[in-house]
């Protein structure tokens, strides 16, 4: 015997929103940029016979009549509601749009922004560019935040060693702690990482140096200068100097001006460069919030012409509106058209 198959009828309710047309054209005109929503609105006046450039004159005594309706009702605030028989549901907004098209005192604002980034996140984006090892990444990058704000290295590689262990549990050896400042002092700007300002000015030296690639007779100097009488430039022993490296004058003072050109804090040269950028931001829109949840957007361009419905137009519709009882098929095509 053939089996018999059975139909069963269920009844499921499931809620649908649907967007109006105009609350659509909204959100379409909040996604464009300023420039492009201008020349939308001066399309629209081209097109569109309803709409006219200006504000509108509700105030004007030669109007005082037609503003009115059979009902004495303002026209303006029943815009939507005298066109209740000819419209759908889904034709009509739950809401009227509130036309501002000029911020406050007529003036575009401008919002200071700080784009600040540390000279610390820079030495980390220049370390994720290197091809080093996992134990070696994290050497330097312990080494990054153990630096100065003037970008040097006060503390001896033994006590980070025992930092390094108490505090992130990674096990090294001084020698692989050198390896790792010997990674960051190759860093930019040269003189990161140094643990003095001698060692600071050395590197700066010898990254000329490198970058020059052939042999510069003042930048050996300066290399000696540094290196063998440190403690008399710092003491701005000149004469001294001179005659201890058995140069003339004339040439160490050349040495002299390329050494006072150096940076002792290259940390802080490269918060000043990078990390103080200051941007003037010119918002498309403003938003303004208040305590009954109502939002208000307003445009903070000044180059949007102001709208107003055309008169010729709203006094068609009005008079439509008042011998609707009486209207003609072709009336009412009128009518929807308008």
């Amino acid at each position: 015997m053939a089996q018999g198959s059975r139909q069963i009828q269920s009844q499921a309710q499931q809620q649908v929103q649907t967007l109006s047309p105009q609350q659509i054209l909204v959100v379409k005109l909040l996604e464009l940029p300023a420039v492009e929503l201008e020349d939308r609105i001066h399309a629209e006046l081209l097109e569109n016979p309803a709409l006219e450039e200006g504000k509108e004159e509700n105030t004007a005594d030669e109007y005082a009549d037609s503003d009115t309706t059979e009902d004495g009702m303002n026209s303006d605030a029943n815009d939507y509601d005298s066109l209740s028989d000819y419209l759908t549901e889904d034709d009509i907004p739950d809401y009227k749009l509130q036309e501002n098209n000029r911020s406050k005192d007529e003036q575009a604002e401008d919002i200071p922004f700080s784009d600040s980034t540390s000279f610390y996140e820079i030495l980390k984006e220049q370390l994720r560019e290197r091809n080093l090892t996992e134990h070696q990444c994290d050497l330097v990058e312990y080494l990054i935040g153990s630096l100065d704000d003037d970008g040097l290295l006060r503390k001896s590689l033994e006590s980070i060693c025992d930092e390094l262990a108490i505090y992130a549990g990674i096990e090294s050896t001084e020698e692989e702690l050198e390896e790792a400042l010997c990674i960051l002092q190759d860093f930019d700007p040269a003189g990161i990482g140094a643990r003095s300002l001698q060692e600071c000015l050395l590197i700066q030296i010898c990254r000329k140096k490198d970058e020059e690639k052939k042999p510069n007779p003042i930048l050996e100097l300066e290399e000696r200068i540094i290196r063998e009488c440190y403690e008399e430039f710092t003491r701005k022993h000149w004469e001294k100097i001179i005659k201890k490296l058995d140069i003339d004058e004339e040439t160490f003072q050349e040495a002299l001006n390329e050494i006072t050109k150096l940076n002792p804090r290259p940390g802080a040269s490269l918060g000043e460069a990078i990390g103080r950028n200051l941007q003037q931001i010119v918002p498309d829109f403003i938003v303004e919030t208040y305590d009954d949840g109502t939002i208000n957007i307003s445009l903070n361009n000044r180059n949007v012409p102001e709208l107003r419905m055309s008169r010729d137009f709203t006094e068609m519709v009005e008079e439509h509106t008042k011998n609707r009882a009486n209207q003609s098929k072709e009336s009412k095509e009128a009518m929807m058209f308008l």
